[in-house]
C-alpha cells in the first residue's frame, strides 16, 4: 500500500522538477513600458496669494501614476461663499519630462444662504515637470 502512495508522489516531484528546470531557460522579458511607477511632479504656474485653488498641488509637489495622453484631475471643496467649487486641472503631454498645465474652476452648487456672485475665479496656466 505504501508503494501506491510513493509512486504518484515521486512522479509528481519529477514532473515539477522538470517544469522548474525548463522555466529557468525560458527568457522572461519585462517591457519597460509595461512597468508603471509613481512620478514626482512639480507645478510651475503663477499663484495669486489671495486666491484659493482646488488642486492636487495644494501642499507642493506630488507623487502619482501617470496615464497615457491628456488627463484631468478634479478637486472639489467648500468655499467661504457658502458654495462648492470644483478645480479642474488639465495635463497635456509636451515631452517625456513636461506637461502643459491649465487650471479652471466650476461652480458645483450653493447652500441656501450661499452667494457666489462675489467670488472671483482664478484660472491659471503653466507647466508641470516630471522630476522622477
Amino acid at each position: 500500500m505504501l508503494q501506491a502512495i510513493e509512486a504518484p508522489v515521486l512522479k509528481l516531484a519529477a514532473v515539477a522538477g522538470v517544469a522548474l528546470l525548463a522555466s529557468a531557460f525560458i527568457p522572461h522579458h519585462a517591457h519597460r513600458e509595461s512597468v508603471k511607477h509613481a512620478h514626482h511632479l512639480t507645478l510651475h504656474a503663477p499663484v495669486n496669494p489671495n486666491a484659493t485653488y482646488w488642486t492636487v498641488f495644494e501642499s507642493g509637489p506630488v507623487d502619482m501614476m501617470l496615464p497615457d495622453g491628456v488627463f484631468q484631475i478634479e478637486v472639489t471643496g467648500h468655499y467661504i461663499d457658502g458654495c462648492d467649487w470644483k478645480g479642474i486641472e488639465t495635463f497635456t503631454p509636451v515631452n517625456e519630462r513636461r506637461y502643459r498645465y491649465t487650471y479652471d474652476e466650476e461652480l458645483v452648487g450653493c447652500s441656501p444662504d450661499g452667494d457666489p456672485s462675489y467670488t472671483i475665479k482664478t484660472p491659471r496656466a503653466g507647466y508641470v515637470s516630471i522630476d522622477e
